[in-house]
């Protein structure tokens, strides 16, 4: 059956793809930000992991989102142009492709949807969707690029280096952050908010800030070492025209004195040493003129290329804007006048010579002519200087011409700051434009940055992947605590039910034999006092109310334990009369260390007369341990020793009986334990002691036992009492 088609998916799927074309494109600016120059990538590319993170929560409907992203991210950095449009198309097909693939070999390796718990298949998620899915964009990106010669074979290496570790640093920290924010179908990725995406985030923009600290702090030590190279640099130029211009003048003075008296070996002579100490300097001339001053004679040069120097002069001499035609033979000039011309990125330096005539007017009499190159000018005056990375540009602003460019700046340069210095020569003004080179600048420091921003991300990135595994860890731990308390709370639930039903049991059974076995025992009482028996049948019935006693007392000792189990016994206190209660439990004990051949030693050093107490749970207490000293000792002795102080009552029991081994001291309070010592079966069924203990702790008492096998053992029970004034008489 075919789907129909559904406008509100279709409108979802639309807002989706939106969301997730913006998040690519905002976090793509944050990864230009980062770009570490020259290039134009980061050490770290954003949108590489929020488009994993989508496209496991989303699925493959959000590929158009990351392919328009890095589209538009791409034309926004770099601009549009045919050429670039393709690359940009690549580069969002590699993306893309990119995205998809770490989706399907997580899918098929870990399975999707997945928690992470399993440090195991956080490893393999991280490994498959970063270093390996990450193979992609950088390889397909680099190869369009050289193929349509953007970069060229040698910058490969770096290039795609750098493109797949942005991308894979990328996937490492970014796609945790966008799982933990966006994944809500899972408890876990709320929980590690502030144990993983905190700590995360917070290490992430420290070391981003950190970064662009250091980049803005080198950008303006950069800056200020550029101004000073540049006050450095025009001086120096400034300097090197200003002793060309010397040397004009030196040469009009040596005019002035007259040709007459030197020849052009002597000329050579006088400025052999000019030449030698400026190898920029092609042309010394010194020319005289007709009084028409058309015709230039006496030619008596220094020159590298004399038919070039002597076709300029007669250029700019015949010229109609010429300065020269401003001078008649008898119009006086000035001294000092300096005429510099320029012819592509020659300096010419002419200075008119002027004597005086019969009519005490100077006339224009000759031209003393200096001519070189400007750039070998730069480079001498440079020599020893740092210039890398600086670019010069000059123009001359001339009062007749307007501004004049002598000097060009090279093409293709990377220039990211400009500044201009000024200074006069002759009566023109020269503005030297210095340019700072980005891209040799960046290259001095550019790596220390990138493995610097490189280290912290990926330490980050191990970072992230060690917090995701002890979460997932911990979540598994807790998963697992969680069931074994479960099931302990249902084992002990169904043991207290269990107990609960088993006291209910034993206390309905215990009421249930308790009637008979009191008209058992009322029987045997009417055939006790029953004068037809012999004595043979009355021994007989002594033993059958023996008997009935003992399983009475069994009985009792069953109900007070069932009743301390479920909280049900009482204690009540009340005023009795304490020495009557001694002298009674001291009456049946000794009838029965008679029968048993043993000497039972009461002791009373100090006793309240009256007591406020449980008489009944009292008695219990003291039965329970003279019954164990009978039991348990053959031959010797029983002490019974009372005593008291202020606030509490001491009754102790010690016998030479078999004594209690040290490792089972605490067993003997234990419910339905008997010590079998010397292979001897006592009677009973072992909750006697455990009966004392809780009543004991009822009543706000306690009970130490000091026993060594062999010798016997002394019990010591602790009750508190009021303060008695009658003592024991």
């Amino acid at each position: 059956m075919t789907s129909r088609f559904n406008p509100v998916d279709l409108f979802h799927t639309s807002v989706l793809i939106i969301f997730v074309m913006c998040a690519y494109f905002l976090l793509g600016l944050i990864g230009l930000e980062l770009a570490v120059p020259p290039s134009n990538a980061g050490a770290v590319w954003p949108p590489a992991g929020i488009a994993l993170a989508a496209i496991v929560l989303k699925g493959p409907r959000v590929l158009p989102g990351i392919f328009l992203g890095n589209f538009s991210i791409s034309a926004w950095a770099f601009g549009f142009t045919p050429n670039a449009c393709l690359i940009y198309t690549g580069t969002g097909i590699g993306a893309t492709a990119c995205a998809y693939s770490g989706y399907r070999l997580i899918k098929h390796f870990i399975g999707l949807p997945n928690p992470l718990l399993e440090t195991k298949k956080i490893v393999l998620f991280f490994t498959l969707g970063g270093p390996v899915s990450c193979l992609i964009p950088a390889t397909l990106g680099i190869s369009l690029m050289v193929s349509m010669k953007v970069i060229f074979p040698a910058d490969i290496p770096f290039n795609w280096f750098s493109w797949w570790v942005g991308d894979t640093i990328g996937v490492l920290v970014f796609a945790p952050l966008a799982l933990i924010l966006f994944a809500k179908s899972h408890s876990i990725w709320r929980a590690r908010f502030n144990t993983v995406g905190t700590p995360l985030l917070l290490s992430f923009l420290l070391v981003a800030g950190s970064f662009l600290f250091i980049q803005q702090d080198e950008n303006r030590r950069h800056a200020k070492e550029f101004e000073s190279q540049t006050l450095s640099l025009v001086k120096l130029i400034n300097e090197r025209l200003n002793n060309h211009l010397q040397i004009v003048y030196g040469m009009r003075n040596l005019f002035t004195v007259g040709t007459s008296s030197f020849d052009q070996a002597d000329f050579s002579f006088i400025t052999h040493s000019f030449f030698q100490q400026y190898p920029e300097l092609k042309s010394l001339a010194l020319f005289s003129i007709t009084s028409q001053g058309s015709e230039i004679k006496n030619l008596i040069p220094q020159l590298v290329e004399p038919e070039s120097s002597r076709n300029l002069l007669s250029t700019v001499i015949n010229d109609p804007n010429s300065y020269f035609k401003l001078f008649s033979p008898f119009e006086s000039a000035k001294n000092s006048v300096v005429f510099i011309k320029f012819n592509n990125e020659q300096v010419i330096m002419l200075t008119p010579v002027n004597k005086n005539s019969n009519t005490n007017k100077k006339a224009l009499t000759g031209v003393a002519l200096s001519m070189f190159m400007l750039p070998e000018l730069l480079d001498s005056a440079f020599i020893g200087l740092t210039t890398e990375g600086i670019q010069i540009s000059i123009d001359v602003l001339d009062k007749k011409s307007g501004v004049i460019n002598v000097h060009a700046l090279a093409k293709n340069q990377s220039i990211d700051r400009q500044i201009q210095q000024e200074f006069k020569l002759a009566d023109q003004r020269w503005l030297v434009n210095f340019f700072h080179d980005k891209s040799h600048i960046h290259a001095q420091y550019h790596w220390s940055l990138w493995w610097y921003l490189t280290c912290g991300l990926i330490f980050i990135s191990v970072m992230g992947v060690g917090l995701l595994a002890l979460t997932g860890r911990h979540a598994i731990t807790e998963s697992i605590v969680y069931e074994r308390t479960r099931d302990l709370l249902k084992a002990k639930n169904t043991a207290e039910n269990a107990n609960t039903a088993k006291n209910h049991f034993l206390a309905k059974i215990s009421h249930e034999l308790r009637t008979p076995l009191n008209g058992i025992m009322g029987f045997t009482q009417l055939l006790q006092n029953n004068l037809d028996l012999g004595d043979n049948e009355k021994q007989h019935v002594n033993i059958i109310r023996q008997c009935s006693q003992d399983l009475l007392g069994l009985i009792n000792d069953i109900l007070d334990f069932t009743a301390i189990e479920t909280n049900n016994t009482k204690v009540v206190n009340g005023l009795f009369d304490f020495t009557a209660f001694i002298n009674d439990i001291n009456a049946i004990y000794q009838l029965i260390a008679g029968k048993q051949d043993l000497k039972l030693i009461t002791s009373i050093n100090n006793a309240p007369a009256k007591l406020q107490g449980d008489e009944k749970r009292i008695r219990q207490i003291l039965c329970n341990l003279l019954n164990n000293a009978f039991k348990y000792t053959e031959n010797g002795q029983i002490q019974f020793i009372v005593d008291a102080s202020e606030n509490e009552l001491y009754l102790t029991v010690a016998d030479t009986g078999y004594g209690i081994a040290q490792e089972d001291m605490d067993r003997i309070f234990e419910p339905f334990i008997q010590l079998n010592n010397h292979d001897a079966t006592q009677e009973g069924i072992g909750i006697g002691l455990t009966i004392t203990k809780e009543l004991l702790k009822i009543m706000n008492g306690r009970i130490s036992v000091q026993s060594e096998l062999g010798t016997g053992s002394i019990f010591t029970v602790t009750l508190p009492i009021e303060n008695q004034a009658t003592a024991w008489n």
